[in-house]
């Protein structure tokens, strides 16, 4: 399994949010809530200087993020041609996060488990149409695009990233697959329509930090 986190998604991901191998743009046909920019490129975006991201991290409830990082999971099946003979239904792609962040400073407004460094918690992906499951020659996918939105005045979000891929072959899901990583890091000073930091990376967040990189306004 590999994590693309630059360059440009797989044109074998058929997952169901992407409309003709592109990130839905507002309105697109479907999925249309879901605006994460257009274009078919991986990386990081925010909406300063791309309004057509207009995804709002939890839909219907919070207002759009001011910034995300776009990656593509995938999945290479082995032995060659194993989905002729695992049926559809068997593969999963799984994810797990450790993660911190706050807005406005203060106490952290996002934090997987009860201590500092958080324990890890599940963090697959719950919309279907973000996972491409039924393997395309030979290849399974998953998208994902954390991000950081500002609430009230500013907001910073520190997050490491777990995924692995399942197969169920009659006895529950066994892990079949390294475990491959990911993290984001977004601050952005809403107030002044300033985006600090936006990264998506490879690499894990050594330590998450403690406190927020912002004051309490």
């Amino acid at each position: 399994m590999t994590i693309k986190v630059t360059g440009t998604l797989d044109p074998d991901d058929k997952a169901a949010l992407l409309d003709n191998g592109n990130f839905p743009l507002p309105g697109s046909p479907t999925y249309n809530e879901w605006g994460l920019g257009g274009g078919n490129n991986l990386g990081t975006i925010d909406r300063y200087s791309n309004t057509n991201l207009t995804y709002p991290e939890t839909p219907g409830h919070l207002p759009a993020a001011n910034a995300i990082g776009k990656m593509e999971a995938k999945a290479i099946l082995q032995p060659v041609n194993i989905q002729n003979f695992v049926t559809n239904g068997a593969w999963k792609m799984k994810r797990t996060t450790v993660a911190i962040g706050w807005d406005n400073g203060g106490s952290p407004s996002l934090k997987t488990g009860g201590t500092i460094p958080p324990s890890p918690a599940d963090d697959t992906s719950t919309v279907a149409a973000s996972q491409y499951l039924n393997p395309v020659n030979g290849d399974i996918f998953d998208l994902d695009f954390p991000g950081v939105i500002v609430i009230t005045h500013t907001a910073d979000t520190y997050e490491n990233f777990y995924e692995y891929t399942t197969v169920n072959l009659g006895n529950g899901d066994q892990v079949c697959s390294s475990t491959n990583t990911y993290s984001y890091i977004g601050q952005v000073d809403g107030d002044a329509g300033s985006v600090l930091t936006n990264v998506l990376s490879n690499s894990l967040i050594s330590t998450l930090p403690t406190s927020s990189i912002f004051s309490s306004r």
